[in-house]
């Protein structure tokens, strides 16, 4: 099923990857889903163009895939397109 989504979408996202809802940025805190994450030193965000963008430059509000590091803090994060919202499957 994920092959079939990253096949329309464009791009592909790891299997480890969670949907959620970007609902507010302080940076390094993001707010996914109502829970308060911090991003590792090392993050890298994915614009809907799937260019790396700073963290400081996410917007406030979108829908996402993003992945955890062993503590719990959040590594990657790549902003959905109109299309991969679409056709993003429920996990």
């Amino acid at each position: 099923m994920l092959a079939s989504f990253s096949a329309l979408a464009g791009r592909a996202f790891p299997a480890d990857a969670h949907p959620g809802r970007l609902q507010g940025v302080e940076y390094p805190l993001v707010r996914i889903d109502g829970k308060v994450l911090q991003l590792s030193p090392g993050a890298v965000v994915y614009d809907q163009n799937n260019l790396s963008i700073v963290g400081g430059m996410l917007p406030q509000s979108a829908s996402v895939y993003y992945r955890v590091d062993g503590q719990g803090q959040v590594r990657n994060i790549w902003i959905l397109s109109p299309e991969e919202q679409a056709s993003a499957p429920s996990r």
